[in-house]
């Protein structure tokens, strides 16, 4: 395992070069020198740049939810409130690193798709500690299991496009992001706490059609 506090000055010393330099380093023994580093540090954490470029928006949200989590009064949050505690975190962290980030996210869409891709399992992870009403229907248990994976899923596309929202908010203090994130958390909330199958998958359509970048 890679130990956090190294992981975490590599991971900076990256960003700090590609943003000096307005794109990646030649190669790594290149970018390992202006460090200080032997390059055969590097590959003791990652392989390439592209792997390092991977886990850093990971490596963000896991912080957040770190810092989610520490939170004295979580334990006894709603679904709601702990999922916009974790939002305004994880934007916060984002909005601190938004110039690297913006250069890990552009392109065209599928590429942003693979980038964000990374951080679905840690968000699914997060979804399933949460106190969410059971979705009772009729059906059998199959049916059951299918809904409670519409339920994440429809939650894991609102996600990403509040990513795409926050991409292109030019608002001072990205308070759009914000008012974006409250209010379509609230339909969420609503639309994902109703038993009724037809509105889970519903809401989920409308999010993947409302997101720009699909």
């Amino acid at each position: 395992m890679i130990p956090k506090q190294e992981r975490a000055e590599l991971l900076k010393s990256y960003s700090t070069y590609v943003l000096d330099h307005g794109k990646r380093p030649d190669n790594v023994y290149q970018f390992t020198k202006s460090i200080a580093m032997e390059e055969n540090m590097f590959y003791t954490f990652y392989a390439s740049f592209a792997s390092l470029e991977a886990d850093y928006l990971q490596v963000l949200f896991e912080r957040s939810v770190e810092v989610c989590s520490s939170t004295t009064s979580y334990q006894n949050y709603a679904v709601k409130e702990s999922l916009l505690d974790l939002y305004y975190i994880f934007f916060e962290n984002m909005a601190l690193n938004r110039s690297f980030i913006l250069y890990l996210l552009q392109g065209p869409p599928h590429q942003r798709l693979m980038v964000l891709g990374n951080l679905k399992k840690p968000f699914l992870t997060f979804l399933k500690g949460l106190a969410f009403g059971s979705l009772r229907v009729e059906g059998s248990k199959t049916l059951q299991r299918y809904l409670e994976k519409g339920r994440y899923e429809a939650l894991w596309l609102h996600f990403v496009s509040a990513v795409e929202f926050w991409m292109k908010d030019n608002s001072a203090d990205f308070v759009d992001t914000d008012i974006y994130i409250e209010k379509s958390l609230d339909t969420a909330s609503a639309v994902l706490e109703n038993p009724a199958a037809k509105k889970v998958v519903d809401f989920g359509k409308f999010m993947f059609h409302k997101n720009k970048m699909w």
